[in-house]
């Protein structure tokens, strides 16, 4: 793509990923950052078979109640490298059901048990319990 290795091109998307204005979103940045930084070199990587790596924290997994734009956006781009149409109805039948908690594909719905018993479920409850008014 433009005439540039691919090796500077994976240079420049991350340099992209990291260039935060001030009137910037985490959204802006953590999602649609990604999103269409990734859409833009889409080519060039299938072309020489590159590849994405899109680094998140664990909010993306055990979101912190008191940067929920921040938790949020970690997990909506964890959630860019599934199928989008059929995770989307899970989320909305969860939405429906007034679930706390959704696991929308196979993968994640069989972990289900061992994530509200698990170390991340732990930390989760301790961040809310910090943020709750004394």
């Amino acid at each position: 793509m433009f005439g540039l290795s691919v090796e500077y091109l994976l240079i420049l998307l991350v340099a992209a990923l990291f260039v935060i204005g001030p009137d910037r979103l985490p959204g802006t940045i953590n999602l649609f950052g990604t999103y269409s930084v990734t859409s833009a070199f889409l080519p060039a990587l299938t072309r020489s078979r590159g590849a994405v790596v899109n680094i998140l924290s664990i909010t993306a997994w055990a979101p912190i109640p008191v940067i929920p734009a921040y938790s949020i956006s970690k997990a909506a781009a964890f959630s860019l490298r599934r199928p989008p149409e059929s995770v989307a109805h899970a989320i909305f039948d969860g939405v429906e059901q007034g679930k706390d908690e959704i696991f929308p594909d196979p993968v994640s719905a069989a972990m289900a048990e061992s994530w509200r018993s698990g170390a991340a479920k732990a930390l989760e409850r301790q961040y809310a319990a910090l943020a709750r008014p004394s």
